[in-house]
């Protein structure tokens, strides 16, 4: 398994592939978006193919957001005929061995506790109940997640 850029039109596909998902969570991603869109602030994004040997998931990072010690997890989606077999374990250990984040973040729908628990799993905890970040409305819809990597 590795992580490297992929193209506009293979991140399509994967986007495409996890609709299922995406329904789920009650999102629609574009690839435009999933490529452009940041916070605001002076964070560094990052979206990766994950390939094994074929593209089969799509991670989205922001490198120094909302902190500057921290990474935030956007998205990880996996195509669903290679879930369940420990790709998405890998890839959150390759995620952890290639960045000098103190903390990682990343936000889970309350609609997805399959995600939850696997976070969780992990050894993500909840510090928060919070809404999407581009809702109108402020009712929590997801949990906070945060692995602190280092203590300084």
């Amino acid at each position: 398994m590795t992580l490297a850029p992929a193209s506009e039109e293979d991140l399509a596909t994967c986007l495409e592939a996890c609709a299922a998902f995406f329904e789920q969570v009650d999102q629609e991603p574009s690839v435009r978006e999933l490529l452009d869109e940041k916070p605001p602030g002076p964070c560094e994004k990052e979206v990766l193919g994950v390939f094994d040997p074929d593209l089969v998931g799509v991670v989205d990072l922001l490198h120094g957001y909302p902190t500057p010690d921290t990474c935030f997890i956007g998205l990880l989606v996996l195509l669903p005929e290679v879930r369940g077999r420990g790709l998405g374990r890998r890839v959150e250990q390759a995620l952890m061995e290639r960045g000098s984040a103190a903390k990682v973040r990343l936000a889970v729908n309350h609609s997805n506790p399959q995600g939850r628990a696997f976070w969780e799993s992990c050894g993500y905890r909840v510090i928060a109940d919070v809404p999407l970040r581009e809702a109108a409305d402020p009712t929590p819809t997801c949990w906070l997640m945060q692995k602190r990597l280092r203590w300084f």
